[in-house]
């Protein structure tokens, strides 16, 4: 057995030693050259499907990576969208609070500083929802009746009526906006004659003014003030002006449709003037 294995070896030594005395002399030279023209394009086949291979998986690394580049730069996108919306709300409420105390300062009469915390909805037009709800109440001396102010700074920062106190708690109060069919106001034209008349609110939409006498001249743009006649509330406060005329032959009275200088529907900063 062991010369069987011995035999085997001197032989493979001697092929091999053969095929390293040919190779020298250059014996096996066209050999050589076929199959290592064979071997190169099967080698370089295999190098490129494995390029392609490697090309392929980096790309769709770098895909996977270049979406969560993206995911993450859209979410820091819509952080800094509601750091920017928080920030100008803070910067209008800054703005309002500003003109507030600037207007009660230059102001004869004594006013109270409030914020909107609660509004009824505005697609119920019944008459009981047309109100706001602000943080101040008895304790802080408001009272039913009490008018209530917004600042219009169009117009060189100036209090502009929106409503009455209609109804007080401890720390809270209720009021009802002049487009409420419930709030009613004593006003005045600014006119030569200072025409008398009576405002309530139609369909929680819009403020008209009645008991406006048939022989009274209005135009449409005049200013509509307080006229001073109810108590707690002094007269000259502007409320708003005149947009439509309403006038029939056959009534004693004429009326007027009145738009307010401020926006009812976004009202967040109050003044409500306790003398």
């Amino acid at each position: 057995m062991h010369k069987f294995h011995f035999k085997k070896y001197l032989l493979v030594l001697a092929v091999v030693g053969l095929l390293i005395f040919l190779h020298l002399f250059k014996v096996l030279s066209p050999i050589e050259t076929v199959l290592n023209n064979l071997f190169s394009s099967t080698l370089s086949g295999l190098y490129s499907t494995g390029s392609t291979l490697r090309q392929t998986y980096d790309n769709r690394a770098s895909k996977e990576a270049l979406m969560n580049r993206i995911n993450e730069l859209e979410i820091k996108n819509k952080n800094l969208v509601i750091e920017e919306i928080k920030l100008k709300s803070l910067e209008e409420e800054n703005r309002l609070l500003r003109q507030n105390l600037k207007f009660q300062a230059d102001s004869e009469n004594k006013y109270i500083s409030a914020n909107v915390i609660s509004r009824s909805n505005q697609l119920d037009l019944s008459a009981q929802n047309q109100h706001l709800i602000i943080n101040r109440g008895i304790e802080d001396g408001i009272e039913v009746g009490q008018i209530v102010i917004s600042i219009y700074d169009n117009i060189g920062v100036q209090g502009v009526v929106v409503g009455k106190v209609a109804q007080t708690k401890k720390n809270t109060s209720e009021i009802f906006l002049l487009t409420n069919p419930n709030c009613e106001l004593a006003v005045a034209l600014w006119s030569d004659d200072k025409t008398m008349g009576i405002t309530k609110g139609k369909l929680g939409l819009t403020i008209e003014i009645d008991y406006i006498p048939q022989n009274k001249e209005i135009k449409i743009g005049d200013i509509v003030t307080t006229s001073g006649l109810e108590q707690k509330i002094p007269k000259d406060l502007v409320v708003g002006e005149i947009t439509e005329i309403i006038k029939e032959n056959n009534e004693l009275w004429q009326k007027a449709s009145v738009s307010s200088l401020v926006d009812l529907d976004n009202l967040t900063i109050l003044s409500v003037l306790v003398q």
